[in-house]
């Protein structure tokens, strides 16, 4: 966990960086003011309806101390003010949801802990898991980001979107489009089984 000794901006060592490059697409667009700006031939993706579902039902555990706990449970280890800060969940992880090595994705999910711990942003080890095992993606809950810069780090490591957590709420934010949307589709947050 990195300390947060207050950065002096809110936006210090947060970039989008080059991040993963993926070519073509439909979503493509050049226009400076979309969130879905891009490089010409980069396909930047929005969130898939076949991915939301994914996105729903993860199962997301935070590592406080040497217990894995439910993310429903973090407000309890968060005193003061911060128990107000959103937690985003970011993972550097199988960008565009295309599997890469174990290799390949611990170097990103490093890389991503350098620029955290650059930015002196508080982060604690996350795990993002499918409730039948078929997959689990390691990453970082992390407090002090806006939610655009939550953002900025997600389209960095090519990921359709990272999890907000909000007292008892967990929402979805997409990447590459203003959409942030409910865990459950619309109701309140289910917490992990």
């Amino acid at each position: 966990m990195a300390a947060n000794a207050g950065d002096p901006s809110p936006d210090a060592g947060i970039t989008e960086g080059p991040g993963p490059v993926r070519k073509t697409g439909p979503q493509q667009t050049d226009d400076p003011g979309s969130p879905n700006q891009g490089d010409r031939g980069r396909h930047v993706p929005g969130l898939p309806d076949e991915l939301l579902a994914a996105y729903r039902s993860t199962d997301i555990r935070i590592r406080v101390g040497s217990e894995w706990l439910p993310w429903t449970r973090m407000a309890e280890h968060r005193t003061g003010a911060s128990q107000e800060v959103a937690l985003h969940v970011i993972t550097a992880f199988n960008p565009f949801s295309e599997r890469r090595s174990l290799e390949e994705n611990q170097a990103a999910n490093r890389e991503l802990e350098g620029i955290l711990t650059q930015a002196e942003k508080t982060h604690w080890p996350a795990v993002n898991r499918a409730p039948n095992g078929d997959w689990e993606e390691p990453g970082f809950a992390v407090e002090g980001l806006t939610r655009e810069e939550a953002r900025k780090l997600g389209r960095r490591f090519g990921q359709h979107a990272v999890f907000e957590i909000q007292g008892n709420e967990l929402r979805i934010v997409a990447c590459f489009e203003e959409r942030v949307l409910r865990s459950d589709g619309g109701t309140r947050a289910r917490a992990p089984r």
